[in-house]
């Protein structure tokens, strides 16, 4: 059975692969590309904010350690993201919430 933290954090997965149009390894790689810095930060921050889980559980979910997980949370522009996706931070939060109510959630209404 999966629980509620891991069914969010699955939707924050796919939002991030759907958002930024790469695959979940790759984020988790060790690579340093360019083009994976601000999707690892939105994994990070998403995580953190809206599933309030702590620094070292966050990076142990992405192979990086809890210190570049602050970095990556504190340096990660919220206001960008947002735009890009065309959500709020209060409908994401309603998403989320969807989830806790086991409602599905469907990424193509983004």
């Amino acid at each position: 059975m999966t629980s509620y933290i891991e069914q969010k954090n699955d939707y924050i997965r796919r939002l991030v692969e759907h958002v930024y149009k790469v695959s979940y390894d790759k984020i988790l790689s060790h690579t340093r590309d360019k083009e994976l810095i601000t999707p690892r930060k939105a994994m990070m921050f998403l995580m953190r904010e809206y599933l309030g889980l702590s620094y070292p559980y966050i990076g142990r979910r992405l192979n990086r350690d809890h210190s570049t997980v602050i970095y990556g949370v504190r340096t990660f522009n919220a206001d960008e993201f947002y735009e890009r996706t065309g959500i709020t931070k209060e409908e994401l939060t309603s998403k989320l919430s969807g989830i806790w109510a086991q409602e599905k959630v469907n990424l193509d209404e983004i």
